[in-house]
């Protein structure tokens, strides 16, 4: 059940996630809306994502997530696009998402061989 807010990808991201997906898909037409949106802050036990394409606006997006409190790393990037690991600024239950995020930065940090497919 990860969290994915999709603002740029739509359907290349259903065919990255699959027919039968778990992950539930949050859509924002811009990054205003979505600070606005009380949902984002609730605390969650599952991991959270903003997978951008290469040419899309992802450091305006991160920098206003950064200032409500969310941290970010990057948890898989390719030549098309970087997925980004959220980690909520209420604290996710440490033993789930918050532990889950820093794993997928932490595996980024060691290079592409330990990343392997898409944390998603």
């Amino acid at each position: 059940g990860a969290i994915v807010y999709d603002r740029w990808l739509g359907w290349e991201l259903n065919y990255y996630l699959g027919g039968w997906s778990d992950k539930r898909r949050a859509y924002y037409p811009t990054i205003a809306e979505m600070i606005a949106d009380p949902e984002i802050y609730v605390p969650d036990v599952a991991p959270r994502y903003l997978p951008a394409p290469h040419d899309a606006p992802a450091a305006a997006w991160l920098a206003e997530l950064h200032a409500a409190g969310f941290e970010s790393c990057v948890g898989y990037r390719d030549v098309l696009f970087t997925v980004y690991v959220l980690t909520h600024p209420a604290g996710d239950d440490e033993t789930s998402a918050t532990a889950l995020a820093e794993q997928h930065c932490q595996l980024h940090r060691q290079g592409p061989a330990a990343v392997g497919a898409p944390p998603m």
